[in-house]
């Protein structure tokens, strides 16, 4: 079981060393602290030997003193006096609400780290010592996270034993870092079924869940941030204890430590995307669509285009009462106009796919340009952008825009999967609304992506929204 713990808020906590002096030993941490258990490995080439207790190692043996449970104030303090441990390094250690650092005296490094909860302990405050022939390590709870280390010391086959005790740093710094990245792949699983969750079925999940979710990333994000810089330093500094096979061993470590880094901050990204296609389902769906629900398919039929084929033909060559209007006719749009009986056509907007040669920054502009004056305002940054039709499925290929000359006006923009297809956003620019431009731009989408090999077409529409029922019916 977890330890249980009385939640403390981080003020709280401080308060309890109000006014002492530095380096003033006092435990300040969330509950009761664990009562304190010593173990000394005690190691060198063909031999390993772990005792219960404190030991210092014989000529030409290193050691490991392991230690977990801050209660005993006094034993630690004694451990500490044999390796000449600055007072300020323990009241670090006493501490535990301590952010990733490292601290570089001149008879030992000391680093501070946080290993992830296990199934049998929460997240707790790592302090690493390193000194000549000796590692001290301190943590909050006893935890098997260090197994895999203490296995390598009992294997005489391992290089591990008959190394430098920087080698035991790394291993145990490694071990750590390993969690690290295994957590980040089960943050980055658990995104990506969110998202797909989101965009499929948003009713089975709630904005809780994701923000739980984000709250999560955010936390691994904060306490693994100083890890980069910190490896950067060790594989700088020049220290007798850190020899250079040990530098070598730490420059992987710090390449973990640059992936975590990025990959930290595009989930953080994903997942404020993903909260905010959620939201803008409840708006459309929840909110506005009420009892009813406007929700279209097109069968994309040969009849379906050959019709509105035959109906441009007519207005093209047949007699009519048509005063002033648009006429779209072989992929182009244009204004049509009867005088002295004659139907004059001038070309006005061109509708061309795909969007494809359409930068992110410039669909980005019109989008939010478009949506202005939408029912539920939008309005995205191009990483945002980026995000969300990343999530929706988004087929540049497949999307259509709307063109004055080389200005991109409006635009639908198709995510498909297979052979149907989503209408994942459609928007003109107010300056261009209310000419009959969307019409003509759902012909021209529906026309391209049948030819695409697209045979359903979906597209969904707001309750309250007018305008866009009657283009779309």
């Amino acid at each position: 079981m977890k330890p249980h713990h009385t939640h403390q808020t981080h003020h709280t906590l401080h308060k309890k060393k109000e006014g002492l002096a530095a380096g003033s030993l006092v435990f300040v941490g969330d509950g009761q602290p664990e009562t304190t258990r010593i173990r000394t490995h005690l190691y060198s080439a063909g031999s390993y030997e772990m005792v219960e207790g404190f030991a210092l190692p014989e000529e030409n043996q290193r050691c490991w003193v392991q230690i977990s449970g801050l209660s005993n104030i006094m034993s630690i303090v004694e451990v500490a006096k044999a390796f000449s441990l600055s007072t300020l390094s323990l009241e670090d250690v006493f501490s535990t609400d301590q952010r990733l650092k490292l601290d570089n005296y001149e008879q030992y490094l000391a680093v501070t780290l946080r290993i992830l909860p296990t199934e049998t302990t929460e997240d707790q405050q790592l302090s690493l010592f390193l000194g000549k022939h000796w590692v001290l390590s301190i943590t909050e709870y006893a935890s098997e996270v260090f197994l895999p280390a203490i296995r390598q010391l009992e294997d005489t086959q391992t290089k591990l034993q008959g190394g430098a005790s920087s080698l035991l740093f790394h291993t145990l710094v490694d071990r750590v870092v390993d969690q690290y990245l295994v957590r980040a792949d089960e943050l980055e699983n658990e995104t990506d079924e969110l998202e797909q969750l989101v965009i499929t079925s948003p009713g089975n999940t709630d904005a809780p869940t994701i923000h739980r979710h984000k709250a999560k990333i955010l936390s691994l994000r904060r306490m693994t941030s100083p890890l980069k810089d910190i490896l950067a330093t060790l594989i700088r500094v020049e220290h007798p204890f850190l020899d250079k096979n040990t530098k070598i061993l730490l420059s992987d470590i710090q390449d973990h430590a640059l992936w975590l880094a990025e990959e930290c901050e595009m989930l953080r990204e994903t997942i404020s995307s993903v909260m905010e296609v959620y939201l803008s389902s409840l708006d459309t769906k929840n909110e506005l669509h009420h009892e009813s629900s406007y929700d279209y398919q097109y069968h994309l039929h040969s009849s379906h285009l050959s019709d509105r084929s035959l109906w441009n033909e007519f207005l093209l060559h047949a007699p009519c009462n048509l005063q002033v209007g648009l006429l779209w006719y072989v992929g182009m749009l244009y204004a049509c106009s009867l005088r002295d009986g004659i139907l004059f056509l001038e070309e006005t907007l061109v509708v061309t796919s795909p969007l494809a040669h359409i930068s992110l920054e410039t669909l980005t502009q019109v989008f939010n340009e478009a949506f202005s004056n939408y029912e539920v305002p939008i309005h995205m940054g191009a990483a945002q952008l980026r995000t969300h039709t990343r999530i929706l499925g988004y087929s540049p290929e497949d999307s259509i825009g709307l063109f004055d000359g080389n200005s991109l006006v409006g635009f639908v923009l198709v995510a498909r999967k297979g052979t149907t297809a989503y209408d994942a956003g459609t928007g003109i620019i107010p300056s261009y609304q209310g000419n009959g431009y969307a019409h003509q731009l759902i012909d021209a989408t529906l026309e391209h992506v049948k030819q695409r090999g697209v045979t359903s077409f979906f597209l969904e529409v707001i309750d309250t929204n007018e305008r866009a029922k009657k283009t779309y019916t």
